[in-house]
């Protein structure tokens, strides 16, 4: 997965998340709860082999519906940790 894949997953700026990718910066805040169980999320369907790795034909264009496609799934099953949003 590229760091724009990674944005796309976790819906954060790309450049928060190079400095997460790049410099090792901590995701911290209100929403790390949200953020954690969205990366053991992707790290579960990793494993499985659930959509990842994203198949060599998906196309740049076609990659942010296709991420989005995965993560609101079925087997995602992604908490909803702030209902506000």
């Amino acid at each position: 997965m590229t760091v724009a894949d990674l944005a796309l997953w976790f819906a954060r700026p790309h450049p928060t998340l190079r400095s997460w990718v790049k410099w090792g910066t901590k995701p911290r805040g209100p929403r790390l709860q949200k953020i954690l169980a969205e990366l053991d999320t992707l790290e579960k369907l990793i494993k499985k082999r659930k959509g990842f790795p994203i198949p060599y034909e998906i196309g740049h264009y076609q990659r942010p519906s296709y991420l989005k496609k995965i993560r609101n799934g079925r087997d995602a099953h992604l908490p909803r940790l702030d209902p506000a949003r």
